[in-house]
């Protein structure tokens, strides 16, 4: 089980990592998960804030993060320089639905706040995070 703020080598997270949902409104909801580096390309001049490393939609309550729908797949922590945070943001999604949503132009610059602000997913209902450095 990670503990937040770990300090993870690249190579313990090159594959997704399994991520089980345990919070729940009881609404029924599914949930949207995304992973950023908001330290990129380095923490003193993380000019490149914030980058998409993971986008799954459509996790249901109590799931795994793989039975959602993967939009933009996994990437693996990768520090240039520095130690970086690899942040894990989780959305309640409005409605029982599933929520359609097109992969991303880009990583880098990703808005986390603009990406929620556009499918309606108000504010993250829990967050983690690991540390990365290069080996």
């Amino acid at each position: 089980m990670l503990q937040e703020g770990e300090l993870l080598p690249p190579s313990q997270a090159a594959t997704a990592l399994n991520v089980s949902i345990r919070v729940g409104s009881g609404s029924g909801s599914p949930y949207t998960l995304m992973t950023l580096d908001p330290d990129a390309p380095d923490p003193a001049t993380p000019t490149l804030r914030s980058i998409l490393h993971w986008l799954v939609t459509n996790i249901p309550s109590g799931g795994q993060a793989s039975q959602g729908t993967e939009v933009a797949p996994w990437r693996g922590p990768n520090p240039p320089s520095g130690t970086h945070r690899y942040v894990f943001l989780l959305y309640e999604q409005p409605g029982r639905g599933p929520l359609h949503v097109d992969a991303p132009t880009q990583r880098t610059n990703f808005s986390a706040r603009s990406f929620a602000a556009e499918y309606d997913l108000g504010e993250p209902c829990a967050a983690t995070w690991f540390l990365s450095s290069k080996q």
